[in-house]
Parts: structure tokens; C-alpha cells; sequence
């Protein structure tokens, strides 16, 4: 059986050159990481307002939607498993109570689309999606396009081998997911 798992950050060429770089040495020894997960507002909005991942009861918590890539990313190019998480977090924004005076229910009936950064017009139906960072879909970098090709090279040549991140490197980032959410709830850093 030949499968793949779309870790695509894996694929882009600035992870070959970290990787290429740690290990030849060129920081010494990784001994700690510290990661702020930057998600951009159009993102935050697409997927974790109003996408598939806006609710923790129907997707899981968004560390696991959105951080699981990141965290597969960081154990690449580490090249050992995390032993501890520490995660730090709250749902303090994007929250009923906190929407601008004026604002619909709709973008597109809204009296203040215009002027909303989070824009589904703007976002959705304006945006180009033809540059890197245009649009919605970016293609990661050219990760995309990387995690296919090793994956039809794998299955062309009968090879599980050819494809770089399998079901086990899911496990392992969502482990770390997981932890990284039960850390942020609970206040504490949980060791794995």
C-alpha cells in the first residue's frame, strides 16, 4: 500500500535549505524551539471563522487543524521528536461580543463590507489567486505540487519508500498537537 500524508511544508525549497543547513551544522545543536504560529487574518477568517474548522465539537481544536503542518515541519527539520510542549492561547477575539457596530450576519449583505478586513467578497470572489500570498489558495510555497509528485512517482514505481511523509509523521504531529492543546488549556507544559 502506498499512501501520503499532505505535510506539504516539507516539499518547499526553504525546508531543504534549513534542513541542509542544521544539518551541517550551521547553528550548532538544536537544543530548544520556540514557534509562534503567525496564521494571517484572511486565513484565520476563511478557515476558522466561517470555514470547516470554525467549531472545536465538529473539526477538533484549530492546533490541530491548522498546527499539525508546522508541527510535522519543525520535527523535520529538527530531525528528533519534541519531548515537552508548552502552549499558550485563548479564544478572545473573533467572538460575537466583540463584532463591530453595524456588522451583518452576511458579508454580502453586510453595511460594513467594505471597510472589513475579513471580507468574504474581497477574500473569496475579489482575490488573486494567480500571485503567492494573493488569495486564499498559495499553493505552500510549492509544496503542493512537491507532496504530488513524490506521491505519483510512488505509486508509478510500486515504492512506499519514494514518499517522505507517511501516516507515522501524522501521528507524531498530532501527538504534539494534542499535548500543545491540553497545555494550553490547563496552564502547564506536558511532556511527551
Amino acid at each position: 500500500m502506498i499512501a501520503a500524508v499532505a505535510h506539504v511544508l516539507r516539499y518547499t525549497a526553504y525546508t531543504r535549505l534549513v534542513r541542509r543547513l542544521l544539518d551541517e551544522g550551521a547553528v550548532g545543536e538544536v537544543v530548544s524551539v520556540e514557534h509562534l504560529e503567525p496564521v494571517g487574518f484572511h486565513h484565520h477568517a476563511h478557515s476558522y471563522v466561517r470555514g470547516n474548522w470554525r467549531r472545536e465539537d465538529e473539526a477538533g481544536p484549530m492546533l490541530l487543524a491548522k498546527c499539525c503542518h508546522e508541527l510535522d515541519w519543525l520535527s523535520h527539520v529538527v530531525g528528533r521528536p519534541a519531548v515537552s510542549v508548552s502552549s499558550f492561547g485563548s479564544l478572545s477575539q473573533l467572538r460575537p461580543e466583540r463584532r463591530p457596530e453595524g456588522a451583518g450576519d452576511r458579508c454580502l449583505e453586510c453595511a460594513i463590507e467594505r471597510t472589513c478586513p475579513y471580507s468574504a467578497r474581497r477574500i473569496y470572489l475579489e482575490a488573486r489567486h494567480d500571485v503567492p500570498g494573493g488569495g486564499v489558495l498559495t499553493g505552500h510555497g510549492g509544496g503542493d505540487d512537491g507532496v504530488m509528485a513524490d506521491f505519483v512517482a510512488a505509486v508509478e514505481a510500486g515504492d512506499p519508500a519514494l514518499v517522505p511523509t507517511t501516516p507515522r509523521h501524522t501521528l507524531a504531529s498530532h501527538r504534539i498537537a494534542f499535548a500543545a492543546e491540553t497545555s494550553r488549556r490547563e496552564g502547564r507544559t506536558v511532556a511527551l
